[in-house]
């Protein structure tokens, strides 16, 4: 039977600020098949868990609220119609990495900002942040 656990809203929201440093390590990988752009550590941590921000933004989260990720559903076909500065961020990874390095770089810092944005926007409304684990 699930239970529910809250989480730490101020470590999540302390983590995001610091979204670049925090993800110094991370990868970043776009899916077309399913249309999911993920951005996080190479291997999710066991007992991570999903907690969703938004319509597409979700975070990968642990009991501790410790952040090793998260992704964006509907990538292309929606969150970049609202999003078109990052449009590069998709060629990029369709392009199979052969853009220059600082070029990627600097879409990868445009990302952050933007999810670090959206993700904040999300959490401060919120008087707590719920969810079930098993």
């Amino acid at each position: 039977m699930a239970k529910e656990l809250k989480l730490d809203k101020a470590k999540i929201l302390s983590q995001l600020r610091d979204l670049q440093s925090v993800s110094g390590e991370w990868v970043l990988e776009y899916d077309p098949d399913v249309d999911q752009l993920f951005f996080g550590v190479k291997r999710v941590p066991k007992g991570s868990f999903l907690v969703q921000l938004s319509d597409e933004i979700n975070l990968f989260l642990d009991k501790n609220s410790k952040l090793s990720g998260m992704f964006i559903e509907y990538f292309k076909d929606n969150y970049l119609e609202h999003n078109k500065e990052l449009i590069p961020v998709l060629q990029s990874l369709e392009d199979g990495g052969s853009v220059p390095s600082e070029i990627q770089e600097i879409e990868r810092v445009a990302l952050e900002k933007d999810l670090f944005f959206e993700a904040l926007a999300s959490l401060v409304d919120r008087d707590e942040i719920v969810t079930a684990v098993a």
